[in-house]
């Protein structure tokens, strides 16, 4: 068994390494300070959601910068730049 399989932080890559993989490979890993990380790719329901929710936000404001939000009661809250509140119940589609 390859060592990364029970130790992630063994794999690494240079910049050079990085660059010599193929495209889909590297679509598939990030490399933060030499260490592979994979990159999943979320589910269609995730993408609706993350989707809805950047239509309800944009549309609050029309800001992408979106910072201090928490979760609360049901819903998600967001303080700077803007305020503006979803409920979970709008982003379920």
């Amino acid at each position: 068994m390859p060592a990364w399989v029970t130790d992630p932080d063994s794999l690494t890559l240079t910049e050079d390494q990085y660059d010599g993989l193929p495209d889909h490979v590297r679509k598939m890993v990030e490399v933060i300070d030499g260490h592979v990380i994979f990159c999943q790719s979320g589910t269609p329901e995730h993408s609706d959601v993350a989707r809805r929710l950047a239509n309800r936000l944009e549309a609050s404001k029309g800001s992408r910068t979106y910072r201090h939000a928490y979760t609360h009661e049901g819903e998600l809250a967001v303080e700077d730049p803007f305020p503006a509140t979803v409920p979970f119940s709008e982003l379920d589609g």
